[in-house]
């Protein structure tokens, strides 16, 4: 834990610390001080299941969780600038198995792995594309390894319909 008891941090070292090291101290101290009102009211304006109404307060579905990355991407909710900051954070992101593991090092790929999914876009040239996969499996290991099995089909696939320029 880079983040140290007491001290003062902006809300963007915040966030840098929860996205980019999934770092639950951060998480929590931008929990402890964001009014719930507004948490719900972001919630509802984007149709998501309010934290109160879930049935597990951890878990959020597929669907829910592709659509922060749509909706960044899309700069549908947030200026551009808000979003294209949220995912540059998410280009740094501290899990490199899962759907990143066999993108080519060139390709940029804005990724954050949650519980049993790994969502994120990747920048393949003019052709970026969005990709959620999730398991039910518990074993992690088997877990990223399949996630990042299935990633690399997916992205030879898009190779093969979209053949880099030369």
């Amino acid at each position: 834990d880079t983040l140290e008891e007491g001290g003062n941090y902006t809300v963007s070292q915040l966030l840098k610390e929860m996205i980019i090291n999934s770092n639950e101290t951060a998480t929590q101290i931008l929990r402890e001080n964001i009014p719930i009102s507004y948490l719900d009211r972001i919630y509802s304006e984007l149709g998501l299941t309010l934290e109160g109404e879930r049935t597990d307060k951890d878990d959020i579905s597929l669907k829910e969780y592709s659509s922060f990355f749509r909706i960044l991407y899309n700069a549908a909710y947030l200026s551009p600038k808000t979003s294209e900051f949220a995912l540059s954070l998410l280009t740094q992101t501290d899990f490199k198995e899962g759907i990143i593991k066999w993108v080519p090092k060139g390709v940029q790929v804005a990724n954050k792995t949650y519980k049993i999914h790994d969502c994120g876009v990747v920048y393949y040239e003019q052709y970026p594309y969005m990709i959620c996969i999730a398991s039910t499996w518990k074993n992690e290991k088997i877990l990223a390894n399949t996630i990042g099995e299935t990633s690399k089909i997916v992205y030879e696939e898009i190779s093969k319909a979209y053949p880099e320029k030369k």
